[in-house]
């Protein structure tokens, strides 16, 4: 599964299943094949990201979050931070689908 995220505001983010799973579940939503951020969950969207930013990386020597080093799933936040506040920003929504990956 692929989901995409969408906002009249930012590019779209494309971004693989479980990423987007876990990613979704930090925000308090549950990971269905589409749903709604609205502008009055943006605060605790935004808050549930940057605590799942804020995670120590192990393999990092000085350990700092994966927003900065790594590959997991806090680095995969950082765009869906940067489009969440530019959706807060503006009082819009931020939707997202999701769609089988066909090889």
């Amino acid at each position: 599964m692929k989901y995409t995220f969408k906002s009249r505001f930012s590019a779209d983010i494309l971004m693989l299943n479980p990423h987007a799973e876990n990613l979704l579940r930090a925000m308090g939503k549950s990971p269905e094949a589409q749903g709604i951020v609205t502008p009055e969950q943006m605060p605790a969207a935004i808050s549930g990201l940057e605590a799942l930013s804020a995670v120590p990386h192990p393999e990092s020597e000085d350990n700092e979050s994966l927003a900065d080093h790594g590959t997991g799933p806090e680095r995969r936040a950082v765009p869906l931070l940067a489009m969440l506040r530019e959706a807060q920003a503006h009082n819009a929504e931020i939707i997202w689908e999701s769609q089988a990956v066909h090889h």
